[in-house]
């Protein structure tokens, strides 16, 4: 284990300012952590915690205090040894400390971990195990959330209360809902309706503190024939101490191919925003469509769905890029504001199957295209769409819908330098954002030629201004001043945190193979 550094190191304070991000203070400068995973909290006793995963080399975590200094650097040797192909399925507050919710399997078999930090010094309290399940021989699951996971796992974004649906050892499917104790709150098998006929398929669920879960997914029949599909989506309620959930019909279209669903709480409106993803077939090309619909929870009705327009964005995509190049773009989250209103991002994703000359496949390279962001009123009224182009190709991984979603409240896989190509969204009392690293030469908004980004070599942290009447918004750089990009400096935005009760966004800054923390101010 590495000597605990000297406390209270003083960090360079810096007087940086960008065109809108106010640079409060950096870390000493550390390597870049090129594998594992990786994560940064801000806790509410003012201290930020980075926490390091590695494959090979136990854990590091680095702590710092309120004013920025760094309290300590450790290496941690935990119990189960080195990471056999592991999952982060949550990292987050708790009572103080920070909660660290692991995968993997041992033997086969599929085990959930909790890890327990110690919110003051970063020390690892404890360690246990939640679920143990028996041999398992593929990894043949039941629900489809596009996380490699064995467990489907969702937090409360108002408290440390979580849930997660996991397969039993008998056969089916249980949803176990934990208090911020940590103490179980319910248990109860996932909805059954005729067995082998017709099953159900969770999509995604909504955890209400220790109360009550939403769980949205759809029942189908089991044959695969289109004149037979018989599909629906559905809402059920499991309540506090009940073992069995409540059904809901809901408003979407029926018997269509579903590819994926979100529901998120808006607490201003005390309202579950519900969206459906499916496939259909337009012009002999598949395309996804997606809807949107509302529970009302005080009246506990449920308004028509309706279909999202990409209209803005389709016509900006054609005017750039030419006539035959629609947006395309799939549904990747939800994110509320404190007024109740809303924006719905889309990212464009292109899965392409490398093949050597006999025709077998060798491999695959995703392209995540063109962003997209639509922002709603508190009453679900459209108020405006920007569109964000870039390129960025990622091999031998691919995304599904809603990938952005699973990201919330874990750490992300540092490899091959992709956790630098994942965008994030940023909401500050006067301004919301799109962070990206990108190629400079893309930031013309009249550019019909986006260059892609293979490599991060060359690209630079950049932020977009959501708002204003131009579809391609206002956009500069995130670390450095307006104009100045002769230092190339990355941010991993999609591990980084942002505190409202502050306004305060910590991030890694990564320049020439070294990192910082960096606290910034939204202006």
């Amino acid at each position: 284990m590495k000597k605990l550094l000297s406390l209270y190191v003083l960090l360079t304070i810096h007087l940086a300012v960008t065109a809108q991000f106010k640079t409060i203070a950096e870390s000493p400068e550390f390597n870049e952590d090129e594998e594992g995973y990786a994560k940064v909290l801000q806790l509410t006793n003012g201290n930020t915690i980075y926490l390091h995963f590695s494959i090979r080399h136990g854990i590091n975590v680095q702590m710092y205090d309120a004013a920025y200094k760094q309290i300590s650097k450790k290496d941690i040797e935990p119990s189960y040894g080195k990471l056999r192909g592991g999952d982060f399925d949550g990292i987050f507050e708790t009572k103080g400390d920070v909660t660290v919710l692991l995968s993997e399997r041992t033997d086969r078999h599929p085990i959930l971990r909790r890890l327990t930090f110690d919110g003051k010094n970063g020390g690892l309290k404890k360690e246990e195990v939640l679920v143990d399940l028996d041999e398992r021989k593929f990894r043949g699951k039941r629900y489809s959330n596009g996380s490699s996971s064995d467990f489907f796992l969702v937090k409360d974004p108002s408290s440390a209360c979580f849930a997660v649906i996991t397969e039993k050892n008998d056969p089916g499917l249980e949803i176990i809902h934990y208090g911020e104790d940590n103490n179980i709150v319910s248990r109860a098998d996932l909805p059954d309706f005729q067995g082998d006929e017709i099953y159900f398929s969770p999509k995604d669920f909504v955890v209400m503190g220790d109360q009550r879960i939403y769980l949205l997914g759809y029942q189908a029949a089991t044959s695969t024939k289109d004149k037979d599909r018989k599909t629906e989506m559905l809402l059920a309620t499991l309540e506090k101490g009940s073992n069995s959930f409540q059904i809901t019909r809901l408003k979407f279209p029926k018997d269509e191919i579903i590819e994926g669903g979100l529901i998120k709480y808006n607490s201003v409106k005390n309202e579950l925003i519900m969206l459906q993803a499916v496939e259909r077939k337009v012009e002999k090309r598949y395309h996804t469509v997606t809807f949107q619909s509302t529970y009302d929870l005080a009246k506990k009705e449920v308004s028509a769905a309706k279909e999202i327009s990409l209209a803005k964005a389709d016509e900006k995509s054609r005017e750039l890029f030419g006539k035959k190049n629609n947006y395309e773009g799939i549904p990747q989250n939800v994110y509320f504001k404190p007024d109740g209103s809303y924006y719905i991002l889309f990212e464009e994703n292109e899965v392409e199957w490398l093949t050597d000359s006999k025709g077998r496949t060798r491999g695959t390279l995703t392209t995540l295209g063109d962003l997209a962001a639509i922002h709603y009123d508190p009453q679900g009224k459209e108020t405006g769409c920007w569109m964000m182009p870039k390129r960025v190709i990622i091999p031998e991984v691919k995304f599904g819908l809603f990938y952005h979603k699973l990201r919330e409240h874990t750490a992300e896989w540092m490899e091959n330098a992709n956790q630098f190509k994942f965008f994030n969204f940023l909401s500050s009392p006067a301004q919301d954002y799109i962070l990206i690293n990108d190629r400079g030469e893309n930031g013309d908004p009249e550019n019909r030629k986006v260059s892609a980004m293979r490599s991060v070599s060359g690209c630079s942290a950049y932020f977009y201004k959501l708002g204003g009447k131009a579809t391609i918004p206002e956009r500069d750089l995130f670390f450095n001043a307006a104009g100045d990009d002769k230092e190339k400096n990355l941010g991993i935005f999609i591990i980084a945190d942002y505190q409202a009760a502050k306004n305060s966004y910590v991030t890694i800054k990564t320049t020439k193979g070294k990192s910082r923390l960096v606290w910034m101010k939204p202006e």
